[in-house]
C-alpha cells in the first residue's frame, strides 16, 4: 500500500534519526547518549525538558550546565510544538504495530483523564525521593535505547549487565500489554513527556490549521486521529491547539476534502 506523504516522511525522519543513535554503538561520534540526553558533535548538549525539571527537583539545586542543554529543546518545542511525539519518538512506530493486533479499543479508564497528574506525581516523587525516577528507570524511551545496547553488548561478547536487560525488556513489555489492552492510553493520558511538549501546542508555529471550507462531516479525520483529538471545524476554530495532537498530519491525510480543509501549516 502507498503511504501518504506525511506517514512516509515521519517514517523516514524516525528511521534517520535512529539511525544516528545506533551508530554510537559502532563508535560513531555524530550522536552520542539518547532522546532524553545526547551529545551532537562533541559540542551540542542536549537534555530533555522533563528530565531536566525532574533532575532540578531531585538534586534541589538550579545547574546551569543542565539548563543551557535543556534549552535549544525548549526553543524547538516553542517552534514545532508536541510534533516530537509524532515525528521522532520510536515508540509511537512500535505502538502503531501493536494496534494493528487489535483494531476495537476499551474505554480509557477513568482515572487517567487528568490532563497533569502523571507528570506532576512525577515531578513530586522526584523532589520527596531525591531520585530523578522517570527519567531514569520508567521512561519508555530511556528502556528502550538501553535494551537495544544492553543486547548489541551481550550479542557481541563485550561486558555487560544481563539484569539490565532483562529489566528493560520486562519493562518495554508492561508497556507493550498497555498498549494492547486500552491503545495509546499511555500517549494520551500518562506519559509526562508528551504532557509537559503538549503544553507548547497553543504556541507553536507548526500546527493544523483549519480553512474556510464547508466540512462535510465524513468523519475521516476523527477516525484517523489515535490521540482522540477533537478536529472537525466548530466554534470559529481556525487552528488545531489541543495538547494531545502530535501534529503528524494523518487527519490531513485522512481529509476527503484533500487539502481544501485540513491543512499543515507553519507560522503564527
Amino acid at each position: 500500500m502507498k503511504l501518504a506523504k506525511f506517514t512516509l516522511a515521519r517514517r523516514v525522519v524516525l528511521l534517520v534519526i535512529l539511525g544516528l543513535f545506533f551508530f554510537q554503538l559502532f563508535r560513531s561520534k555524530i550522536l552520542i547518549g539518547g532522546l532524553t540526553g545526547s551529545l551532537i558533535l562533541h559540542w551540542v548538549n542536549l537534555l530533555d525538558l522533563f528530565a531536566f525539571l525532574e533532575s532540578a527537583l531531585s538534586s534541589r539545586s538550579f545547574q546551569l550546565e543542565a539548563f543551557y542543554s535543556a534549552l535549544p529543546v525548549l526553543i524547538f518545542y516553542l517552534i514545532m510544538g508536541r510534533a516530537f511525539c509524532g515525528w521522532v519518538c520510536p515508540l509511537d512506530l512500535v505502538f502503531r504495530g501493536v494496534n494493528r493486533m487489535k483494531q476495537r479499543s476499551k474505554n480509557l479508564p477513568a482515572w487517567t483523564r487528568g490532563a497533569l497528574l502523571a507528570p506532576a506525581g512525577f515531578l513530586i516523587f522526584a523532589a520527596l525521593a531525591q531520585i530523578p525516577f522517570f527519567a531514569s528507570h520508567v521512561s519508555p524511551i530511556t528502556n528502550f535505547y538501553r535494551s537495544i545496547s544492553a543486547t548489541f553488548f551481550w550479542a557481541g561478547g563485550l561486558p555487560g549487565e544481563i539484569s539490565v536487560l532483562s529489566i528493560s525488556i520486562l519493562i518495554l513489555g508492561g508497556f507493550l500489554l498497555l498498549e494492547f489492552l486500552w491503545p495509546r492510553l499511555w500517549c494520551k493520558n500518562l506519559c509526562p513527556t508528551g504532557k509537559t511538549y503538549g503544553l507548547f501546542n497553543r504556541l507553536s508555529f507548526l500546527h493544523v490549521a483549519i480553512t474556510g471550507e464547508e466540512c462535510r462531516e465524513c468523519q475521516e479525520c476523527r477516525k484517523a486521529c489515535y490521540m482522540g483529538v477533537k478536529i472537525l471545524p466548530g466554534n470559529g476554530r481556525t487552528k488545531i491547539r489541543d495538547s494531545s495532537c502530535i501534529i503528524c498530519g494523518r487527519c490531513v491525510e485522512a481529509c476527503s476534502a484533500q487539502g481544501k480543509i485540513l491543512k499543515m501549516r507553519f507560522g503564527r
